[in-house]
């Protein structure tokens, strides 16, 4: 049995969505990336990943509308959605979990916590199957 995570990357910042997939990598983790929120929604519907990362300022769709796509779609919903946004105020974290968010990380943050969240997201979900 593998610990590998497939995670999906939805962030406009290259160097951030790069950064991210590296140390996911790292960790054992099979990342892919999207540049912008219908993208990041395609490539979830066509390879459901464990775990998405999901940017909130996207060109396009923001992900506040990612994060609900992706919970609405049979093929996206079990997914575990991971938050990495500047936007860190109580009312954005609010907006997050109300659009299906299962965590919220702050940018700029802490490359380990980065990995204990995705492990933490992907246990939780191997749990419930």
């Amino acid at each position: 049995m593998t610990n590998a995570v497939r995670v999906l990357v939805i962030d406009d910042e290259e160097d951030v969505a790069d950064l991210v997939g590296q140390m996911l990598e790292m960790s054992g983790h099979v990342v892919a990336t999207a540049a912008d929120g219908e993208a990041g929604v395609a490539r979830a519907q066509n390879a459901p990943p464990d775990v998405a990362i999901v940017d909130l300022m996207l060109p396009g769709i923001d992900g506040f509308e990612v994060c609900r796509q992706l919970r609405s779609d049979s093929r996206t919903r079990r997914a575990r959605l991971l938050v990495l946004s500047g936007l860190h105020r109580a009312d954005v974290r609010e907006r997050a979990a109300a659009a299906g968010a299962d965590r919220f990380l702050a940018k700029p943050f802490d490359p380990a916590t980065l990995v204990r969240e995705v492990d933490a997201l992907a246990a939780a979900a191997r749990a419930e199957e």
